[in-house]
C-alpha cells in the first residue's frame, strides 16, 4: 500500500480524462481526504489489535506465574 496519495498524478489523470482543471483538483483534494481517512481507521484498527494482544500476553504471563507459583508450593510440600 503506498504510503501517500499523489494528487497532482490525479490531478493530471483526471484532466487527461476530459475533467476540466479547477474540478480536477477538488476532486484529487477529496480522493486525498479518502485516503487519509483510510489509512486512520487502518491505524486505528492496529492499535485496537496492539492492545487486545498485549492484554492476552498479560493473561498469559499471569496465568504461567500462577503455576509455576503452585509447582513451587508442591515441590516444598513434598520435601521432608
Amino acid at each position: 500500500m503506498s504510503g501517500s496519495f499523489d494528487t497532482l498524478k490525479a490531478t493530471h489523470e483526471l484532466e487527461a480524462a476530459g475533467m476540466e482543471r479547477p474540478q480536477a483538483e477538488v476532486v484529487a483534494a477529496y480522493l486525498q481526504l479518502v485516503a487519509a481517512a483510510g489509512h486512520e481507521q487502518a491505524l486505528r484498527r492496529l492499535v485496537t489489535l496492539e492492545a487486545r494482544m498485549t492484554w492476552r500476553v498479560v493473561g498469559l504471563v499471569i496465568a504461567a506465574n500462577a503455576l509455576l507459583v503452585g509447582a513451587v508450593v508442591a515441590l516444598v510440600k513434598l520435601l521432608p
